[in-house]
C-alpha cells in the first residue's frame, strides 16, 4: 500500500500507531459492545490482518511498533481473545500487500495465516483477498466495520489516523454497506482467497 501510494512507509506506521492505540477501552469500548451484539459483521482492513483474526506474535509485533516501551501482554491477550465471546458471522475483505507484509517475521506471518486458513475451515468467517489494483479508490475509505443486529438497525465504525467513530446516520451506514460490497465484489472468492493464503504461507515457511 505504501509502494502503491507512493507513501515511504508512512502509512503502514500510522497504522501500527493507530491499531496499538485502538484497543485503549476509551476509543473501542462502544465497537466492542456492537462486536458482542451482532449477528453479523462485515469489516474491511487496509493495513493489516483484523483484529479478530490475529495471533499473539502478529499483534505483538503490532503493538510492539505502536507502543516501543510498554508492557502490551495485556492488549494483546484481549485482543486475540475477542473471537471466542462473539457469535457473529464473519465476513472480512483484506488486500493482498497485507498478506505480503512480513509482520514479526517470515515465521510469524507463516503461523498467522495458517491460523486464517484454519478459522475460515467451519464456514463461519468468511475472508476475501483483493488482488493488488483493484478496487484501489474504494479501498482509500480506510478500515472500517459494519454491525447487522437482530433487534436494531445496522451500525458502522470507521477508524482513522488517531481514533475512531461509532456511526448510526442511516445514509452513511448505507454508504459503506454499498463500499463493502464493491470492495467484495472484486476481490477473490473465499475459496480462491485460502489458495492464495496458502501459496503466501509455504512462502513464507520456504524462507
Amino acid at each position: 500500500m505504501d509502494d502503491l501510494y507512493n507513501a515511504n512507509g508512512t502509512l503502514i506506521d500510522r497504522w501500527t500507531r493507530t491499531q496499538a492505540r485502538s484497543s485503549d477501552p476509551t476509543w473501542s469500548r462502544q465497537a466492542t459492545e456492537c462486536e458482542a451484539r451482532a449477528a453479523n459483521i462485515k469489516q474491511f482492513n487496509a493495513m493489516v490482518l483484523p483484529g479478530i483474526l490475529q495471533i499473539p506474535a502478529y499483534a505483538g509485533a503490532l503493538f510492539h511498533d505502536g507502543r516501543p516501551g510498554e508492557d502490551t501482554r495485556g492488549v494483546v491477550a484481549a485482543r486475540c481473545s475477542r473471537l471466542g465471546a462473539l457469535s457473529a458471522s464473519l465476513e472480512y475483505v483484506v488486500p493482498d500487500h497485507v498478506l505480503r507484509t512480513a509482520v514479526g517475521g517470515a515465521e510469524t506471518m507463516a503461523e498467522q495465516l495458517a491460523h486464517v486458513l484454519q478459522l475460515t475451515e467451519s464456514g463461519r468467517i468468511r475472508v476475501q483477498i483483493l488482488p493488488a489494483g483493484a478496487g484501489t479508490h474504494a479501498g482509500l475509505a480506510g478500515h472500517f466495520r459494519l454491525f447487522s443486529f437482530h433487534d436494531r438497525l445496522p451500525m458502522a465504525y470507521a477508524e482513522h489516523v488517531s481514533g475512531g467513530v461509532l456511526i448510526d446516520d442511516a445514509a452513511e451506514v448505507h454508504r459503506l454497506g454499498a463500499l463493502w460490497g464493491t470492495l467484495s465484489a472484486f476481490a477473490y472468492d473465499p475459496s480462491r482467497s485460502r489458495i492464495l493464503i496458502k501459496e503466501m504461507e509455504h512462502e513464507y515457511r520456504m524462507g
